[in-house]
């Protein structure tokens, strides 16, 4: 009689440790899919690829040199135009500005020496200065002004307000209405010319720079003959 009683007593005891046992497995199978998800059934991460792009510039095609539209008696006078033109590219968000600079304070000198015609008689500070071309100093005059297939690109330098060009005049753009000169002080001296404020298009911007000989009757100083060159330099540089 008792060792039927302990056997029944030990019997109990396995029976209860088993049902223990199975209630933690069921447990612990029920947390792990609630608490554990990504692990039985996804999982993701997310990062970023970044790629760097430099700006570039160049110039589409080359600059042709000019030949003025014809020649000037040097005692009499007259008048000639030139014209050339230049296509910049480029990706630069911000866009690009042009200057022009000459290779000497008078600008446009006789081939082997012995005379120089004078620069426009403005030519140097570009915050205001009276529009149109001034015709009235007693020499010669060699000037230029710029154009461009999207007028909203030109310097305001260019632009004018009434009868006064410059920066300071907030004004809008006309053609050939704001002339300009080499510096006769300071051969490094750069014009701004363009200033576009994006990237361009694949296929480029355009713009036009016009020149202007003018010789009065009888100058002074007199005007040789003879040829003469102006070295001009346009140079395009990405805006910051």
């Amino acid at each position: 009689m008792y060792a039927h009683r302990s056997t029944t007593h030990i019997s109990a005891a396995l029976r209860g440790s088993l049902a223990g046992s199975f209630v933690l497995v069921v447990l612990s199978i029920i947390s792990f899919f609630f608490f554990e998800p990504a692990v039985g059934q996804s999982a993701e991460e997310i990062f970023t690829v970044t790629q760097s792009i430099t700006s570039e510039i160049s110039f589409l095609a080359s600059t042709s040199p000019v030949t003025m539209n014809g020649a000037i008696a040097g005692a009499t006078g007259g008048t000639s135009y030139g014209t050339t033109t230049s296509r910049v590219q480029t990706n630069n968000s911000t866009g690009y500005n042009m200057t022009i600079s000459f290779a000497s304070t008078s600008a446009m000198n006789r081939n082997g020496g012995g005379g120089y015609i004078s620069n426009y008689v403005y030519s140097t500070s570009t915050a205001s200065y009276p529009a149109g071309f001034d015709t009235s100093p007693a020499y010669g005059q060699f000037a230029f002004t710029v154009n461009a297939s999207s007028t909203s690109e030109i310097s305001s330098v260019f632009t004018h307000s009434g009868s006064l060009c410059g920066t300071s005049n907030n004004g809008s753009f006309t053609v050939n209405n704001c002339w300009r000169g080499a510096s006769s002080t300071d051969a490094a001296a750069t014009t701004e010319v363009i200033n576009a404020t994006g990237a361009t298009p694949v296929s480029g911007s355009t713009s036009t720079i016009q020149f202007r000989v003018v010789v009065p009757n009888n100058p002074t100083p007199a005007i040789p003959n003879g040829t003469y060159t102006a070295t001009v330099t346009l140079t395009a540089t990405v805006n910051p």
